[in-house]
């Protein structure tokens, strides 16, 4: 793995946070598994730019899109850091090897776009719609998320 990669990126996100979000081992695990269902570790990546310009930059942005004040920018992306760091984290912890199979890609995928809903007393209408079908989740879900 090419650590000095990881600096750039770092120092790209103190240049100007507002474009360049945080990345590290634990938000490439988080992000692996939201996209694929699973988990990835950094070192098996060959380059670490290429894929944060190319693939990671571009998930960031595209949740951007509707905003336009470079404060709000900030913020959400300070809140995707926080919550794919604390979930990839999570993933790599032995609580989440404990979940095993019952940790459900669906389900996670679904909890982490309730992370950019504007009102924190509402999940996204994504998960709303799984959690209608899972009504066994529903609990689980409002304890992640309070």
């Amino acid at each position: 793995m090419n650590r000095a990669g990881v600096w750039q990126i770092f120092l790209l996100h103190i240049i100007k946070p507002d474009y360049y979000p945080k990345f590290d081992q634990h938000t490439y695990r988080a992000y692996q598994y939201i996209k694929s269902g699973k988990i990835k570790e950094i070192a098996e990546l060959k380059n670490i730019n290429n894929f944060y310009f190319d693939t990671y930059l571009p998930f960031i942005h595209e949740k951007l899109n509707d905003i336009k004040s470079q404060t709000e920018r900030i913020n959400r992306i300070s809140k995707m850091d926080r919550a794919l760091f604390a979930f990839g984290k999570f993933l790599k912890s032995g609580y989440a090897k404990l979940l095993g199979p019952s940790l459900e890609f669906e389900f996670c995928r679904r909890l982490f776009s309730s992370v950019y809903v504007n009102d924190k007393e509402q999940f996204s209408n994504e998960l709303n719609i799984y959690l209608a079908k899972n009504p066994e989740n529903v609990e689980l879900a409002e304890k992640l998320l309070s």
